[in-house]
């Protein structure tokens, strides 16, 4: 990096402790860390959160893609290091899985100082950190069973290494090795990391040697996860290969611009919507901070110092995972901490580059967004909040009553699109004595039993055991129900938790499936 894009020199004094002692340079990213760490920890949930948080924990017990535990590609490498923090601690499959996610959410604000201080000085780290310590996206999914953090930690680590690499074998080899184990737990980090990662690789190899030291490196990361991962899939390589490709090509097909999806265009739009709710506020401060500067420059004749390749090195650790998200599948906000840390490096630079005064002004506006977004993570009623959270927790002490008033052998559990699809994958986890089955538009899609999915044939009746019951998990209840239960079809069950569910015998016919009674079908 040239001297000419750093911060000007200003020599503060760190941090001072109670009796006179200075805080260490290297502890701020520990400390920071660990402040993050608890505040994640302090809005953890106490059940899987999202449809793909029961898929890992169920993977936990019995990893297979083809039965979506979990879905392909499989992000083995986490759910091993689950097995790992579960085989030593007090945690379950879930509590084991969250606080990976969690320390890798901490890691990340911590790993954004160091970066920070690194490109541009102090207050760049210090502004960075505190943003991401309170983005909304990073809290939810570090307080979540969630892959995603790594996405942002990964990204983060390598944006450090292509901003101080310097010609020897230990740069390009720690690009290999944290590149390649990112992607035993996210396999796309392959894809939306590259470019990054190739600048550091540029930076730090110098011949031959530093080459194969590198590539050397990088196989072993990837083998280390990749070999028992195949021999753990049932089916091995072949099993695991013919399920990642149907699954990549129905999300592209369906979304990408390449592939002429039908939802490319929603695809973008969630894209470019994502992306101004993460970091929206700070384009306020960029635009502010450019605009001071360029005042500045006019009225004195001295530039403000200039961002150089600070600026171009954040550009491509930010915009390739971004573009390739948008063009290709980009189905909710998570995925977008594959480029957020970065982003908001990128956008807080002009500040960073301001004299003391406009410097400190911007911290006081940007106090006041992070102030702001914590407010809508904790008391917010929807979108990646913590009431979000809870809401789920919530449903799930409600099921834990469900053997009370129905009957696990008997009785089907039907959950309906919209409103059920995360619910029955729920059930799943909570409640594997059942059968589940989840329908959409009056056709059954999916079938479960013992934590399990089984094939279902398609159509629109749902068989229960002689003497059994369909019991509808919806909340709340609509017209259609309201009209069944005034004509008696439907028997509201109320629950230990105020919840209410319906139950529908044979011959009934809700939502659009006909309940049919099978002597077939054992209890």
């Amino acid at each position: 990096m040239r001297a000419s894009d750093r911060a000007p020199p200003t020599r503060r004094p760190a941090p001072e402790l109670p009796g006179g002692r200075r805080l260490p340079v290297w502890a701020v990213p520990w400390l920071l860390g660990v402040v993050a760490l608890a505040a994640r920890l302090l809005t953890a949930a106490s059940q899987p959160t999202e449809w793909d948080s029961v898929q890992l924990v169920l993977g936990m017990d019995g990893f297979d893609v083809r039965l979506e535990t979990p879905h392909a590609p499989g992000y083995w490498l986490y759910v091993a290091a689950g097995r790992g923090v579960r085989a030593v601690g007090p945690l379950d499959a879930h509590g084991s899985l969250l606080l990976l996610s969690a320390l890798a959410s901490g890691a990340t604000v911590g790993l954004a100082y160091a970066v920070g201080r690194a490109l541009a000085g102090r207050w760049l780290g210090l502004a960075a950190a505190g943003y991401l310590l309170c983005a909304p996206v990073l809290w939810y999914h570090g307080s979540i069973v969630s892959t995603y953090p790594f996405d942002a930690l990964v990204g983060l680590a390598l944006v450090w290494l292509a901003a101080t690499a310097r010609p020897s074998l230990r740069f390009p080899v720690l690009t290999c090795v944290v590149l390649g184990l990112g992607c035993g737990i996210r396999p796309s980090m392959a894809l939306v990391f590259a470019p990054i990662a190739a600048v550091a690789l540029a930076r730090g190899i110098r011949g031959l040697r530093a080459l194969a030291s590198a590539a050397a490196a990088g196989t072993v990361a990837v083998l280390a996860w990749l070999v028992p991962m195949l021999a753990e899939q049932p089916g091995g390589y072949d099993a695991w290969r013919a399920t990642t490709r149907r699954v990549f090509l129905g999300a592209a097909e369906t979304t990408s611009l390449v592939y002429g999806g039908p939802d490319a265009a929603a695809n973008l739009e969630r894209a470019v919507r994502y992306t101004l709710a993460a970091v929206g506020p700070l384009a306020i401060v960029a635009v502010v901070a450019l605009a001071v500067g360029q005042l500045r420059t006019r009225g004195t004749g001295r530039p403000v110092a200039a961002a150089g390749s600070s600026a171009l090195l954040l550009l491509v650790a930010a915009g390739p995972p971004l573009a390739v998200l948008a063009l290709l599948h980009f189905p909710k906000a998570g995925y977008g901490l594959a480029y957020l840390p970065a982003l908001v490096l990128l956008l807080l630079l002009p500040a960073a580059r301001l004299p003391r005064r406009e410097r400190a002004a911007a911290g006081i506006l940007l106090t006041l967004i992070c102030l702001a977004t914590t407010g809508r993570f904790l008391t917010g009623s929807a979108g990646l909040t913590w009431q979000d959270i809870q809401r789920v927790d919530q449903v799930a002490v409600a099921f834990a009553s469900l053997p009370t008033v129905t009957d696990p052998g008997r009785d089907v559990l039907v959950f309906v699109e919209p409103f059920g699809a995360e619910r029955y994958r729920l059930a799943m986890y909570r409640l594997p004595r059942y059968r589940a089955v989840m329908a959409r538009e009056g056709q059954v899609v999916r079938g479960a039993f013992g934590g399990r999915e089984h094939p279902v044939a398609a159509g629109r009746h749902v068989q229960v055991a002689p003497g059994g019951r369909v019991v509808l998990v919806v909340d709340p209840a609509d017209a259609e129900l309201a009209a069944l239960q005034a004509d008696g079809t439907a028997r509201r069950l109320q629950l230990a938790t105020g919840r209410p569910v319906w139950a529908v015998g044979p011959g009934v016919e809700v939502y659009g499936l006909r309940v049919v009674e099978r002597p077939e079908v054992r209890p």
